[in-house]
């Protein structure tokens, strides 16, 4: 009988925190009486530098399911190698030292792979550009508020925006929204982990009381911010997959931003894309005007259709039938 394993890095509440948790929840079940699932306990991503994290031993088994980065130098060549990929754009975003480290890693990790795991047909045709081993392409569940109970989309001029890093774009945002008549006279801005300078533009270009900035938050507040808020705004175009997007519609939340494949993939027609990833200010205006009833229901009704059991079986049948 084949030994699956699954193991890698896990960083929470990060997104592939989120996916190395859930798949380690479902493919039990999953997998069934088809092959032996070896237990491991997650490695929390406390390790030191990377050569800690480089050295640190692989579950031995026939498959393994590898869900972050760095891949360890201790998988047995006889393993069938199935890695995670979660994105290969963002590297452009990060520093030299940072693109260099991920560039090697990853044709390392190309070179070793059975096969690929993956999050959207975004990420799968950038994998493809290097490589024509198997890539399978998970339905990815609706991030952390699966089995959420919200009450019905309601426009209760509430923005939310998260994400402090560059590739999040919310500076950019922040400037948007602040010279919005329309946004500095009726709405409310949640910012969730932002930067200190779109904290500061937001702050100085809001009435006082209209912003909310907070760090990290646990799951019951982030269904509650959703839940409560009318619009998600981003203007990121280097997701790999984005489970803010679906986190955001699943819970009531319109969701504004950039018209792209990535985002036409995970929310369909019903979402507010905009045409442009650098829209005017009468542009993000139109936006936050164009929230319907109707058409949030039906985006957040696409979201719901989402499960994390599906993602596990999508992952086990993949890998078995390449094994």
């Amino acid at each position: 009988m084949t030994t699956l394993a699954l193991a890698g890095f896990v960083k929470a509440p990060s997104g592939a925190g989120v996916i190395h948790e859930r798949l380690a929840e479902g493919l039990p079940r999953a997998v069934g009486d088809r092959a032996s699932i070896v237990r491991t306990d997650p490695t929390r991503s406390s390790l030191p530098s990377v050569v800690s994290r480089l050295r640190a031993t692989a579950p031995d088994c026939d498959a393994l399911i590898w869900t972050s980065t760095p891949l360890p130098l201790g998988i047995q060549q006889r393993t069938a190698l199935y890695p995670f990929v979660h994105d290969l754009r963002w590297m452009r975003t990060r520093s030299w030292p940072a693109r260099i480290y991920r560039a090697v890693d990853t044709a390392r990790t190309i070179r070793r792979a059975t096969g690929f795991l993956t999050n959207s047909q975004t990420v799968a045709s950038q994998i493809s550009l290097f490589t024509d081993k198997p890539i399978g392409i998970l339905p990815l569940g609706p991030g952390q508020v699966e089995g959420a109970q919200v009450p019905p989309p309601e426009n209760s001029q509430t923005i939310v925006l998260i994400g402090g890093a560059p590739h999040k774009r919310n500076e950019d945002l922040a400037r948007l929204l602040v010279a919005s008549k329309l946004v500095r006279s009726s709405y409310q801005v949640i910012a969730i982990g932002v930067s200190p300078t779109c904290e500061e533009i937001l702050r100085a270009g809001l009435r006082e009381g209209c912003v909310k900035v907070t760090r990290a938050i646990p799951t019951e507040e982030l269904i509650a911010t959703f839940s409560s808020a009318s619009a998600f705004m981003s203007l990121a175009t280097s997701e790999g997959f984005g489970f803010s997007y679906l986190e955001a519609s699943y819970l009531g939340c319109d969701v504004i931003a950039p018209l792209q494949p990535l985002t036409t993939e995970v929310l369909g027609s019903d979402a507010c894309l905009l045409r442009s990833a650098s829209p005017t200010v009468n542009e993000v205006e139109a936006a936050l005007e164009s929230w319907d009833a109707p058409r949030v229901n039906r985006l957040q009704a696409r979201a719901s259709t989402r499960s994390w059991s599906q993602t596990a079986s999508s992952a086990a049948n993949f890998v078995l039938r390449h094994v």
